[in-house]
């Protein structure tokens, strides 16, 4: 019988694998948002507002990955979930 060796990730790899992540959901959610249909000019200049939004928080979360800014990834989710929906609340 063979032991194995588990690694252990650190909470700093685990946080930047988080980053990543939502990195990709962003991305994922303002292309989504990007490709949704628009019936009037107001509903077309809401969703540009949230596009823009959308845009400062995957801007935000690049610069976390490579600058090593600290971010809370909980909010900026919520955040991101809440600009790529087309209900307004």
């Amino acid at each position: 019988m063979t032991s194995q060796v588990i690694e252990c990730r650190s909470l700093t790899q685990a946080y930047e694998d988080n980053l990543v992540e939502l990195h990709n959901r962003l991305t994922k959610w303002r292309k989504q948002l990007y490709n949704e249909r628009c019936f009037g000019p107001q509903e077309y200049t809401w969703k540009q507002c949230q596009l823009k939004k959308l845009d400062a928080l995957i801007v935000k979360t690049e610069s976390a990955i490579l600058d090593g800014d600290h971010i809370d990834i909980y909010i900026t989710e919520m955040l991101g979930i809440k600009y790529s929906s087309m209900m307004r609340y």
